[in-house]
């Protein structure tokens, strides 16, 4: 004898109910692309460690937010990892180095300028922009801000 098929399913929802899938992330997280590119660099075992710390340390917008010497103690202090302060600025270069350009600045302007100094070539317009965010920073950034709210009060 047999049964018939509607008793082997199971119809627990109506036509009107909304299908809901589970998005899978299977990129690499920022943190975890950083210490790919870091693994790639030729660095012994504790400044990696170090440097991983650094990672640890940044805020969402990839800026590095903490004094140097904070992160020397909490180091020490948290980690039993023991370090210097010079360490951490070579470490920081290292970081700095790795892509996207501008990861690891405590700054905009330290952003800024790590982004242009990455530029292959040269050219009069890279040099005077770097010269800009070198010398100048202040003095743009005021004008900027100037300069926009002036187009906003124009409409």
């Amino acid at each position: 004898d047999e049964e018939p098929s509607y008793k082997y399913e199971a119809n627990n929802h109506s036509k009107d109910d909304e299908e809901r899938e589970i998005p899978l992330s299977m990129g690499q997280s920022f943190q975890e692309m950083l210490l790919t590119q870091l693994g790639l660099q030729n660095i012994d075992d504790h400044k990696y460690l170090v440097a991983e710390y650094l990672v640890g340390n940044l805020d969402e917008s990839g800026y590095l937010s903490r004094d140097l010497s904070s992160i020397v103690d909490d180091m020490a202090f948290y980690q039993s990892i023991s370090t210097t302060e010079q360490e951490l600025q070579e470490l920081l270069s290292v970081l700095q180095s790795l892509d996207p350009p501008g990861i690891g600045a405590r700054n905009l302007q330290e952003c800024l300028l790590l982004q242009i100094k990455r530029k292959k070539r040269a050219t009069p317009n890279i040099v005077l922009a770097e010269i800009l965010l070198d010398k100048y920073f202040d003095e743009f950034s005021k004008l900027l801000i100037n300069y926009i709210s002036i187009k906003q009060s124009l409409g």
